[in-house]
């Protein structure tokens, strides 16, 4: 390269740090996630509600959702299915073309300040579940946010998917939670990042239970080894539900066959 080639690059170069640096920060400090990152991230929505993103949540199994107790509940109980409209298999909030959309069936709340899965009405195969972690996380243990909660800016949702690296902090954290901060100033979670994953060594480790009080400042999760027995009996029950439910009708309908074949045939 000649001199003025590299002159002309390096003038033109703080201009070009300055476009990056000064970038809007997402999810409180995040960047946005690459297509197929996380497949298993869903979009909760309120079908009476603007463009409805209400809630993040994951996908646990082919036909259950596991997000927090508080993205289902109204004030005087559990929403009803039909309330819900799930967008998954992308890092769009808002529907598109890639999105795959799916109806609930079914709502499980475990507790008021707790998690709640939600049935799906058809399975989704062509989508990997997240892993569930079982194990402690450690002091300091670097994981990743993920969600489309507001930046900490304006508190506006985003629109592409975002991604954030937290460090796990015990000092009075309860065991039933785990407690996170973003590793640097003012990032991490934010308004409307309810239901969202905290990731650690790539599995589910934890789900948001309730929006921060700031943005970017330390937050709980309900911590899934605390509840894997609970998910997993949501999860089998809503697998077991739905086979059942095959079966019988099946069994119904070969009845009627040998009924209707008798009849004709005597």
């Amino acid at each position: 390269m000649s001199p003025l080639m590299v002159a002309t690059a390096l003038m033109f170069l703080p201009c070009t740090l300055s476009s990056i640096l000064s970038l809007e920060p997402r999810i409180a400090g995040g960047i946005n996630a690459l297509f197929g990152e996380f497949p298993y991230m869903v979009s909760i929505h309120l079908k009476a509600v603007g463009d409805g993103f209400y809630c993040a949540g994951v996908l646990v199994s082919v036909r259950d959702v596991l997000t927090s107790a508080s993205c289902v509940l109204n004030g005087s109980g559990a929403r009803v299915p039909e309330e819900l409209h799930l967008l998954m298999g992308t890092p769009f909030r808002a529907n598109n073309t890639d999105a795959i959309e799916v109806e609930v069936e079914e709502i499980w709340v475990r507790d008021v300040r707790d998690l709640a899965v939600l049935k799906l009405k058809e399975k989704v195969p062509e989508l990997k579940p997240v892993v569930l972690n079982e194990f402690v996380q450690q002091s300091q243990k670097q994981c990743i946010l993920v969600g489309w909660g507001a930046n900490d800016s304006d508190w506006n949702v985003v629109d592409h998917l975002q991604e954030v690296y937290m460090r796990i902090r015990v000092e009075n954290c309860s065991p039933s939670v785990i407690c996170a901060s973003g590793e640097q100033t003012s990032s991490g979670a934010c308004y409307r990042d309810l239901g969202s994953p905290l990731l650690c060594d790539g599995s589910l480790a934890g789900i948001l239970g309730s929006n921060p009080q700031r943005c970017g400042g330390p937050v709980e999760f309900y911590s899934i080894r605390d509840k894997i027995d609970w998910i997993r009996s949501q999860t089998t029950r809503a697998g077991a539900t739905g086979s059942h439910t095959v079966t019988f009708n099946r069994f119904i309908i070969q009845c009627l066959i040998l009924i209707s074949a008798k009849i004709y045939y005597s």
